[in-house]
């Protein structure tokens, strides 16, 4: 089984997402969707740990792409902020997107909501945020398992 970590919006604070990091215990892989991407990089940049991400709207320093298409444990997985997107609004513009490359997950943030939602057999999924959740929530990220290219997808509140 392959285990990812979804990390998102950490806006520069390196504690509170290495605590995230490590409340998930055995990664085989991290993505980072956004605002502060670097934080990923300086977190899990001498471990084994493999990362990928996407740049978001404060990012300031470009060193990722703004939207990925990846595909872990045979899973295609379209990773993006989701504001160029407008997932503040609504996911239609990003369930469209997913369509159009044939994903089987959308990975965003922006909005520092966690939530998953599955439409015509696409998940979509805002880990929420590590440091600045909205509407009295606590910090969150996500969680993919994968196994023989089934993925389960959970957001998880500590």
């Amino acid at each position: 089984m392959m285990r990812i970590g979804v990390f998102s919006d950490s806006h520069g604070d390196l504690e509170a997402l290495k605590r995230a990091v490590d409340h998930a215990g055995h990664l085989d892989f991290a993505i980072h969707c956004g605002d502060y991407y670097e934080d990923i990089v300086k977190v899990l940049g001498n471990t084994p740990i493999l990362y990928e991400g996407v740049c978001g709207n404060v990012d300031f320093v470009r060193h990722a792409p703004l939207e990925q298409l990846l595909n872990l444990g045979g899973v295609s997985i379209y990773v993006s902020h989701g504001h160029l997107f407008d997932v503040k609004y609504d996911l239609n513009r990003l369930f469209y997107k997913g369509l159009e490359v044939q994903a089987d997950i959308c990975l965003f943030g922006h909005t520092h909501v966690a939530q998953i939602l599955e439409k015509e057999g696409l998940i979509l999924m805002n880990p929420g945020s590590v440091t600045r959740p909205k509407g009295g929530k606590k910090v969150s990220y996500g969680l993919i398992e994968i196994e023989h290219k089934i993925p389960n997808c959970r957001t998880i509140i500590f």
